[in-house]
């Protein structure tokens, strides 16, 4: 919930990437974005967003087929809120 502060973004990318160039970066700060970016070689930064996302996947959509965006992001929203 916000409420009355500017919501704030994160990304997360890999450092051997494109992502990892100085005008991406930019790119990011510009529009108020922070990179979340660990050292070469730290496969545990993320791993609780991919457990997550996994989950969503196997339990809720995979074999799904929505008819809509709007469809797919209300299962997704009643998954994540259950």
């Amino acid at each position: 919930m916000v409420t009355g502060n500017l919501l704030r973004s994160m990304i997360s990318m890999h450092p051997v990437s494109q992502y990892a160039s100085h005008e991406y970066s930019h790119l990011l700060q510009e529009r108020g974005i922070t990179a979340s970016m660990s050292r070469k070689g730290n496969c545990w930064d993320n791993a609780p967003s991919e457990a997550l996302f996994a989950s969503l996947k196997v339990e809720r959509l995979h074999g799904r087929h929505f008819g809509t965006i709007r469809e797919a992001k209300d299962e997704t929203m009643a998954w994540l809120l259950w």
